[in-house]
This record gives C-alpha cells, sequence and structure tokens, in this order.
C-alpha cells in the first residue's frame, strides 16, 4: 500500500464517520546473531566483547578466546577431510580482526569457495588486519566479491591494512 492509497483510505473512512484504517506491516530489520555458548547473542555484542566468531555455511559461533575458535575450526577441517588434521603451522581459516596487529574481534571464515558478505555477520567494513590460513582468499569492497578486490596468499598476513582498513564488504576462502 503506498503513502497515497494510505491517505485516501484515511480521508475516505473519516469522511463516512469511521476510522477502520488498514495496517501496514513494517518489516523489521534482520539483526546478525551467533551462537556464544548456549545462548544467542547479536553480533554487535560479540564485536564489543572481542570476541572470536567461527563463520561458515551453517552460522555463526563465537568463543572467548582465538584459541578456542581456531581449535573447533580444525576439528571441523579434519572431520570434513575424513579425519586428517590441518598442518599445525597451518590455520583452516580466514581470520579478519576488527583492530590492527590481529587485535579486537575476530571473524574466522572456516568455508571455502563461497563468497560471504560480512554485513552478514556485522563485519562490514571493520576489518583492519587479516591471517589468510592455509589457503588463499580474498577481500571485496562491494558484496558478492564485486568492487576492488585483494588477493590474499595463503600463510601470510597484513598487520595495518592502512587506507585500505575497514572497506571489505565480502570475504572468500578460495579456490578462486
Amino acid at each position: 500500500m503506498t503513502r497515497n492509497s494510505i491517505r485516501v483510505a484515511v480521508a475516505t473512512a473519516l469522511a463516512v464517520g469511521h476510522a477502520t484504517v488498514p495496517m501496514v506491516a513494517l518489516a523489521k530489520p534482520v539483526v546478525p546473531s551467533a551462537t556464544y555458548g548456549n545462548i544467542q547473542i547479536p553480533m554487535t555484542e560479540a564485536i564489543a566483547m572481542k570476541l572470536s566468531c567461527n563463520a561458515g555455511v551453517d552460522g555463526v559461533t563465537c568463543f572467548d578466546t582465538e584459541a578456542e575458535a581456531l581449535d573447533v575450526a580444525s576439528a571441523v577441517a579434519a572431520k570434513a577431510t575424513g579425519g586428517v588434521a590441518a598442518a599445525a603451522a597451518c590455520t583452516p581459516a580466514m581470520q579478519l580482526y576488527d583492530g590492527t596487529s590481529f587485535t579486537g574481534a575476530s571473524l574466522n571464515i572456516t568455508t571455502q569457495s563461497t563468497w560471504f558478505n560480512l554485513s552478514t555477520f556485522g563485519f562490514d567494513n571493520i576489518t583492519s588486519s587479516w591471517k589468510s590460513g592455509c589457503v588463499a582468499g580474498r577481500l571485496a569492497s562491494g558484496t558478492g566479491g564485486a568492487g576492488t578486490l585483494s588477493t590474499l596468499t595463503a600463510n601470510s598476513s597484513n598487520s595495518n591494512l592502512g587506507a585500505s582498513s575497514n572497506t571489505a564488504s565480502s570475504a572468500r576462502r578460495c579456490p578462486c
């Protein structure tokens, strides 16, 4: 129902002596959330608490420490490869941090071959440093891999994105 048709409905209802006007349902914004322990919390709260969160196609799970998050990511990766664990020096996640020098909240992308829009996780335009993990990856300034692309080589990192800080809107772990 458009604004003009609502005005006409109100004017008609008032002219006839009753005010029965159809209600227009407003869509509520979707707030990104995550599992933390056994509860759901908004991602804004997870970021404020500087939690380390694993994000994949099955949702987001947050942990108090990066070590806990990466232990779980390693276990999931080992299960997916038939029990073969990743090499100790190889992290099975692309790690994005909202602070420089790998500080603050972190979002660990655990799924390969899928572009993730970071707004889905409340992490849009706040990445200031990253670690690529076992495989290469990409960051893009637009959603779905659009816009300016940055390539992350396997087992590399960048502790300060400088002028590129706070510009990533989507991320993908390769193969690309």
